[in-house]
C-alpha cells in the first residue's frame, strides 16, 4: 500500500496525507465515527476533525488581488487561521470556468479555517459571477458579498437569479457591487431580517422590491443614488444617508408605525412636510445632520414623544425657536453643533428635562444665558467648543449638578465671571482662547474637578494660594503648556491640608529665580501633603543666558565654574561650562541627580579659552554621550573620554591629530559623530593617521569635507601621500638619474594599472607567487559567502555558484538557503557568516536595496574590514542599478573601492583574482568559464 502511495504521490503532489481511521479508534473517547459524520484524525490527535455537512454562514469579499471566503460563524472556534489557494491563471470566475465560486465554497466548507483565500492576478482578472448554486446545496442565513476594489469597475456580477434558493436567509449584505435596481434579486426571501445594500448605485428604491420581504426588520441603503422614497415597509431600523433625496411627505412612513432608528443625513433635503413623522411615534433615534439646505419648521418633532437622539447639525441653522423640542422630553442627546446660531433664548431647551449630552461647538454663539442651562439638571457633557464666546460666566452652570465635561475650547474667552460661583464638573477645557491671568478660583471653587486644560493661551504668571484650597485626595490636573508664562509662586502653606495639583507647564518662558520658588519635589505616595508636582517634556525654563537655568533637581559636586541640571526627556546631567572664560579643564567628576539614575553626561565647554592646561582631566570625564570642545584654542588633542558618540573640535588651533587619539577614534563602536571643520589643518606625513580616519568613515562618523589644508584649502583626503613625496626625494639622485627615472616610471605604472596587471596574470595562471594571499584566514570555514537579494537567486543559483564551485581548485561558498542552521536568529547567522568567510560578496541591485537582511549583511562584514585594515567585501554590480536608491554609506563604499560589474568582459578574472587564493593554486579555469568569459 505505501508503495502505491508514494507512486501516486509523484503523479499528484500531496502536501497533507491524513490516515483515516477505523470506527472503534474512537471507542476510548466515548466516541463513535461514522461515515457521515467523519472518518478522518487530525495529526497527533484521537479527537475527529469533521467539517460541517452545511454552511449556514457566508462572507465573501473581492479584495485586490485575491477573493476571500468565510464559511464559519465569526464566533466559532477554528483549529486553522486561513488557507490561501492560487487562481491567477484564472481571467474570470463563473460556472464555465474551471474554478466556481461553488467549489471555492466547497473548499472552505470542508477544512477547519477561519477562511479561504484565492489569490487573483489583479491586471488580468475581468470578472466574478455568482450564480444560485451556492445557495443550492447550503441552507444558507446570513450572507455578504463585498467589492473591496472599488476603481469603478463592475468586476463581481450577480446573476439575477442567484438568490433563487435564499428561501432561509436572515441576513443578506451586499455592498460596492454596483447594482442599480433592486427588483431582479429580492425574490424568495421571506425570511431575511436585515437587508444592507450600501454602495451600489441603487437609483430607485422600488415598493414592489421590498413588499415580499415581511419579516425585514433592519432596511440599510447607504451611500446611494436614491432621489426620490415612495414608501418605507414595516421595519424598525432605516439607514438612507448619503443618498440624494429632496423631500420627505407625510405618507412616507405610515406602513411603518414600529420604526425606532432612522438616518437621513447627508442628503439634499429641502423640506419635511408637517407631520411628516406622525406615524412613527415610536422612533428613538433621528439623524437629519449634514443637509445643508434644509428648513425646519416649529412643529416638526412635535409628535416624536419618544425621541432619545437628535441630530441636526450641519444645516445652516440660524435660531433655535422656543416651541421647537417641547415634545421631545425622553431628549437624552442632542447635537445642533456647526450650524449658524447666534443666541440661545431662555426657554429655548426648557422641556429638555432629561438631555444628558448637549452639543453646540461650532456655532457663532456670543455668550449663554445664566438660565439656559437651569432646566438640565440631569446634563452630564457640554460642548460649546469653536464658537465666540468672550466670557465665562459660572453662573451659568450652578444647575448642572450632574455636569463632567465642560468644553468651551477655541474660543474668545478672556474675562472670568462670577468667579465664587461653585459649580460641579470633572474635565473644563478652555484650550486656545484668550486667557491672560491665571483662574486660581477654578481649582479652588469647581467641585470634583480632575482636570482642567489651559493650554494654549496667554498667562504669564500663576499664583497658587495654598491656604484656599479645599482638602482632597485626588490629583487636579492643570495644563498650562504653550503659554507665556515666566513667573510662579505659591503662598505658604498653612496646614497639613490633603491635596495634590499636577501642573504642565511645558513650553513657557519661565524666568528662574530659585530663590523664591517654593515647588515641593515630594514623592506623589507621601500622604496627606501638599503637593505641586512639575512636569515637562524638555527643559522647563526658558534660558536667555546659560546660567538662568534652574536646577529644580539638586546636581551635587557640579563645578563651581560650570551650572549643572538634569533634563528629563534625555536622562541625563547637562554640565554647561561654555562662555565662561575657561583656560583650564574643569574637574568634573562624581555626578549624580537626586532621586534619578542617568545614563549620560553631556559636557560643554565651548567658547572658552581652553588648550593643553589640564587637559589630562578630559580623561577622567565619566559616561559622557556628548562633549563639545569648539571655540577654544587647542593646538593639540592629548586626552578624550571613553565610549563618548559626539565629539566637537570646530573653531580651533588643530593642525593634525595624533595616532594614539584617531585609534581612539578609530576604536569607539559607540561614535557617531565628529565634527573637525574651521581649523589650520597641515597636509604633510603627519596627517597620514587622520587622512586614514577620513578614508573609513566618510560621511558616517565624519565629514572629509571639514579638513581642508592651511592656505591650499584642498581636502586632505585628496592629497598625494607621504610615501609618494619621499620616493621622489630619495629616486633622483643626481649620478642614478637615467636608470631611477626608468624604474621609477616602470613602478607608476605598475602601481596605476596593478589591478589590472593582477588580474591578467592571475586569470592567464602566471606569476601566481606575485598575487598570492599569504594564509592568514587558514581557519576560516568559507571562500566566500554571497548577500543578495531573494528576488536574485536565480542569478546566483544558475550563474555565481556553477562557476565558483567548478574547476580544478573551486571556491567554497556560503550561502544561506543551504547552510544556514534552522531555528537560530538570523542576525546571529548573519554575523557568523560573515566572520566565518575569507569574503563577504554583495550581489549589488535594485532588488538588494530593499532588502533589510541584505543591507545588514553588507555593514557586517564592512564594518569587519574596516576592524581590520584589509579587503574584505567584494560589490559585484548586477542590473541596471537606480543610484538613487543607494544608501550613503553603500554610495561612499562605491566611490572609495573597487567593484565588478557582471557586464564587464573582464568579470570572471576580476572576480575570481578578488577572491581569496594561495600560491599553491594552479591552472582552475574550465573550459565553461573560459566560454562564459568570453561571451560575457
Amino acid at each position: 500500500m505505501f508503495k502505491n502511495l508514494h507512486h501516486l504521490s509523484r503523479i499528484f503532489p500531496i502536501s497533507i496525507i491524513i490516515l483515516c481511521s477505523p470506527r472503534n479508534t474512537f471507542a476510548q473517547n466515548n466516541e463513535t465515527c461514522t461515515t457521515s459524520r467523519c472518518d478522518c484524525l487530525k495529526p497527533n490527535s484521537t479527537i475527529p476533525s469533521c467539517a460541517p455537512p452545511n454552511v449556514d454562514n457566508l462572507s465573501i469579499t473581492l479584495n485586490v488581488g485575491k477573493i476571500e471566503i468565510k464559511c464559519r460563524d465569526p464566533n466559532s472556534p477554528t483549529n486553522e487561521d486561513v488557507l490561501a489557494f492560487d487562481a491567477r491563471y484564472l481571467n474570470s470566475i463563473d460556472n464555465g470556468t474551471p474554478l466556481t465560486l461553488a467549489y471555492m465554497i466547497d473548499r472552505c466548507r470542508k477544512t477547519n479555517a477561519r477562511e479561504v483565500s484565492f489569490t487573483l492576478d489583479s491586471n488580468k482578472f475581468n470578472h466574478f459571477s455568482a450564480s444560485d448554486e451556492i445557495l443550492h446545496n447550503n441552507k444558507l442565513k446570513y450572507l455578504r458579498f463585498k467589492n473591496a476594489k472599488d476603481n469603478g469597475v463592475n468586476v463581481m456580477l450577480l446573476e439575477k437569479g442567484f438568490l433563487t434558493y435564499g428561501s432561509q436567509l436572515t441576513t443578506l449584505i451586499v455592498n460596492n457591487l454596483k447594482v442599480p435596481s433592486l427588483k431582479d434579486y429580492l425574490r424568495n426571501l421571506s425570511h431575511v431580517e436585515t437587508l444592507d445594500l450600501s454602495s451600489n448605485g441603487i437609483e430607485t428604491l422600488e415598493d414592489a422590491a421590498l413588499r415580499n420581504l415581511s419579516n425585514l426588520k433592519q432596511l440599510i441603503l447607504r451611500n446611494n443614488k436614491i432621489s426620490v422614497v415612495h414608501l418605507i415597509p414595516n421595519v424598525t431600523y432605516v439607514d438612507l444617508s448619503v443618498n440624494r433625496i429632496r423631500f420627505l411627505n407625510k405618507s412616507l412612513f405610515v406602513t411603518a408605525p414600529n420604526m425606532e432608528f432612522l438616518n437621513l443625513s447627508n442628503n439634499h433635503l429641502r423640506s419635511i412636510e408637517e407631520d411628516t413623522f406622525q406615524t412613527i411615534s415610536k422612533l428613538q433615534h433621528l439623524d437629519l445632520s449634514q443637509n445643508m439646505n434644509l428648513t425646519f419648521k416649529a412643529g416638526t418633532f412635535s409628535n416624536l414623544s419618544a425621541l432619545k437622539s437628535l441630530n441636526i447639525s450641519g444645516c445652516q441653522m440660524s435660531k433655535v425657536p422656543i416651541s421647537f423640542f417641547e415634545k421631545c422630553e425622553q431628549l437624552l442627546v442632542l447635537n445642533i453643533s456647526n450650524n449658524r446660531i447666534l443666541h440661545l433664548e431662555d426657554d429655548s431647551l426648557a422641556s429638555l428635562r432629561n438631555l444628558q449630552l448637549l452639543d453646540l461647538s461650532y456655532n457663532s454663539i456670543n455668550s449663554l444665558s445664566e438660565n439656559l442651562l437651569l432646566p438640565l439638571k440631569e446634563l452630564k457633557s457640554l460642548y460649546v467648543s469653536s464658537n465666540k464666546l468672550t466670557m465665562f460666566n459660572s453662573q451659568v452652570f450652578i444647575n448642572a449638578q450632574n455636569l463632567q465635561l465642560l468644553d468651551l475650547n477655541n474660543n474668545l474667552i478672556q474675562k472670568f465671571r462670577n468667579a465664587s460661583t461653585g459649580f460641579r464638573a470633572v474635565d473644563i477645557m478652555l484650550k486656545n482662547n484668550s486667557i491672560d491671568k491665571f483662574p486660581c478660583h477654578l481649582l479652588i471653587n469647581v467641585i470634583s474637578l480632575k482636570h482642567l486644560d489651559l493650554s494654549y493661551n496667554n498667562i504669564t504668571y500663576v499664583q497658587l494660594e495654598k491656604e484656599k484650597f479645599p482638602n482632597q485626595s485626588i490629583y487636579i490636573e492643570v495644563d498650562l503648556s504653550h503659554n507665556n508664562i515666566i513667573d510662579f509662586n505659591t503662598t505658604k502653606d498653612p496646614g497639613n491640608k490633603s491635596w495634590k495639583i499636577m501642573l504642565d507647564l511645558s513650553y513657557n518662558r519661565l524666568q528662574c529665580n530659585c530663590l523664591h520658588y517654593q515647588i515641593e519635589q515630594a514623592s506623589p505616595l507621601q500622604p496627606l501633603t501638599a503637593i505641586i508636582q512639575i512636569t515637562s517634556g524638555e527643559d522647563l525654563c526658558y534660558t536667555r543666558y546659560p546660567h538662568d537655568n534652574c536646577p529644580f533637581i539638586h546636581i551635587p559636586r557640579c563645578p563651581n565654574e560650570c551650572s549643572c541640571y538634569y533634563t528629563r526627556s534625555d536622562n541625563a546631567i547637562n554640565v554647561n561650562c561654555s562662555h565662561r572664560n575657561l583656560t583650564v579643564f574643569p574637574k568634573i567628576t562624581g555626578l549624580s541627580a537626586d532621586r534619578y539614575e542617568h545614563n549620560q553626561t553631556i559636557i560643554m565647554l565651548h567658547g572658552n579659552m581652553l588648550n593643553t592646561q589640564e587637559q589630562i582631566r578630559v580623561k577622567d570625564y565619566t559616561n559622557v554621550s556628548r562633549l563639545d570642545l569648539s571655540g577654544n584654542y587647542i593646538e593639540e588633542l592629548t586626552w578624550l573620554p571613553q565610549n563618548f558618540s559626539v565629539l566637537k573640535l570646530d573653531n580651533n588651533h588643530l593642525t593634525t591629530l595624533s595616532s594614539e587619539i584617531v585609534e581612539v577614534l578609530t576604536k569607539n563602536r559607540e561614535l557617531k559623530n565628529v565634527s573637525l571643520k574651521d581649523n589650520p589643518w597641515n597636509c604633510d606625513c603627519r596627517a597620514d593617521p587622520l587622512k586614514k580616519f577620513l578614508i573609513q568613515f566618510n560621511n558616517i562618523k565624519v565629514k572629509y569635507s571639514e579638513v581642508t589644508c592651511q592656505g591650499t584649502k584642498e581636502f586632505l583626503i585628496n592629497t598625494k601621500g607621504c610615501e609618494k613625496a619621499n620616493l621622489l626625494k630619495v629616486a633622483l639622485p643626481l649620478g642614478l638619474a637615467i636608470p631611477l627615472a626608468v624604474i621609477s616610471a616602470i613602478a607608476a605604472l605598475y602601481y596605476k594599472f596593478r589591478i589590472s596587471i593582477k588580474v591578467y596574470l592571475y586569470s592567464k595562471n602566471w606569476c601566481l607567487w606575485c598575487v598570492a594571499e599569504e594564509e592568514l584566514d587558514k581557519d576560516k570555514t568559507y571562500d566566500v559567502f554571497i548577500s543578495y537579494s531573494h528576488k536574485d537567486e536565480s542569478f546566483v543559483h544558475e550563474d555565481l555558484m556553477p562557476e565558483l564551485e567548478s574547476g580544478e581548485h573551486p571556491f567554497k561558498v556560503c550561502v544561506h538557503y543551504r547552510d544556514w542552521m534552522p531555528g537560530e536568529f538570523i542576525s546571529q547567522q548573519i554575523i557568523n557568516s560573515v566572520l566565518d568567510s575569507r569574503r563577504t560578496l554583495v550581489v549589488l541591485s535594485n532588488n538588494f536595496m530593499e532588502s533589510v537582511w541584505g543591507k545588514m549583511e553588507f555593514r557586517t562584514a564592512h564594518l569587519q574590514a574596516i576592524n581590520e585594515g584589509r579587503a574584505r567585501v567584494i560589490v559585484v554590480l548586477y542590473g541596471d542599478l537606480d543610484q538613487e536608491t543607494l544608501d550613503d554609506e553603500i554610495k561612499t563604499y562605491l566611490k572609495t573601492n573597487t567593484y565588478v560589474e557582471w557586464k564587464d568582459p573582464w568579470f570572471w578574472s576580476k572576480l575570481k583574482y578578488a577572491l581569496p587564493h594561495s600560491k599553491s593554486r594552479k591552472r582552475y579555469m574550465t573550459q565553461h568559464s573560459r566560454e562564459s568569459f568570453h561571451l560575457k
